[in-house]
């Protein structure tokens, strides 16, 4: 009796626990045409929060050999983002690191020091979302990187164009709703990531 007891309290839990969905998409890049690492999205659901990770690790030629990883995080609940993160690091040693939250009716971005601060309602789409839906219709998108809204313009094929305050520019081309390949073209070098078949 006390078996079957315990069998149902588990099998309840069990079933009054959220599913959870998770994608996963597996980008190779290129710089110019040699290979230099991967980047790893992800996106799980969970009941009423969804929560994005990103993950670039790159060997990369500037003059020298350099290690990189450029790392993401974004957690929304409600379709708003509570918390987001931001690390870059090369050979190991912290670069930059960007924290963001939500505080009311604000979301606030430490941005290596640097405090920036958005009165707003909702955010409801950030950068981390574009791997896994166009930016259609937009005008602007939040970074998680800048903590602040960068300009996006729609350029048609699947195409659309974001612009970062640093002055480089970003392509992303879409298929059946799927980010395919990014385009980062910045000061010292053009890197693309492809989406792995």
């Amino acid at each position: 009796m006390r078996t079957i007891l315990v069998s149902c309290i588990c099998l309840f839990f069990l079933l009054t626990l959220p599913e959870v969905k998770a994608q996963t998409l597996i980008y190779k890049g290129y710089k110019g045409d040699d290979y230099i690492g991967d980047m790893i999205v992800k996106r799980e659901v969970k009941g009423d929060q969804v929560f994005f990770r990103s993950d670039a690790q790159l060997n990369v030629r500037f003059l020298l050999n350099w290690k990189l990883r450029f790392y993401y995080e974004a957690d929304f609940k409600n379709g708003d983002l509570r918390r987001s993160l931001v690390q870059v690091t090369r050979d190991g040693k912290l670069r930059t690191e960007v924290k963001g939250k939500r505080e009311g009716t604000h979301f606030n971005s430490d941005v290596d020091g640097d405090k920036e601060s958005l009165q707003i309602s909702s955010i409801d789409y950030c950068v981390l979302n574009t791997y896994f839906k166009p930016p259609k219709g937009r005008k602007k998108i939040f970074s998680e990187r800048w903590g602040t809204w960068l300009q996006v313009v729609d350029q048609g094929n699947g195409k659309y164009l974001l612009q970062p305050p640093n002055g480089s520019h970003n392509t992303l081309i879409y298929k059946n709703g799927i980010c395919q390949e990014m385009q980062f073209n910045h000061t010292i070098a053009k890197v693309r990531f492809v989406l792995k078949e």
